[in-house]
């Protein structure tokens, strides 16, 4: 049984670093070393490196404002467009929850990438809690 709990740690472990290195290496939609910051951030979660990149302004404003905030200091990119198929405001604790998910596009090459995130607003500032990307696709 000990056998069989670190090999399937030792195959989580080579999964966690080989995926991203391999999207870095196949990716097209962004150079490489943007390609490889941003997989950096989805691989370690690092949202507080991204929060610092972010204007200051983003998150006092608006959810979408946020939203759109985040993305371009995650991705790097200015002009991303996004268009949030559905939106889910809770409130939990004293804080209000936002969730939103649809779809990224990019203009220079006119493909998009589905998305999911979730803001807290705590303390009046929009916080973004989680974020994840979809594999790039043609439009719709």
């Amino acid at each position: 049984m000990p056998a069989a709990v670190w090999i399937v740690g030792a195959l989580f472990i080579l999964a966690i670093i080989a995926i991203p290195t391999w999207l870095m290496y196949t990716s097209t939609w962004l150079p490489r070393e943007k390609t490889q910051e941003f997989l950096g951030v989805l691989a370690t979660g690092d949202i507080a490196r991204v929060r610092e990149r972010m204007s200051p302004d983003a998150s006092k404003s608006s959810p979408d404002e946020t939203v759109k905030g985040w993305i371009e200091a995650a991705k790097g990119l200015k002009d991303v467009d996004w268009d949030s198929k559905s939106k889910m405001t809770s409130t939990r604790g004293g804080k209000s929850i936002v969730s939103a998910q649809g779809y990224l596009r990019y203009p220079d090459t006119s493909k998009e990438r589905w998305f999911k995130v979730s803001l807290v607003k705590d303390e009046g500032d929009w916080q973004v809690a989680a974020f994840s990307v979809g594999s790039l696709e043609e439009p719709r």
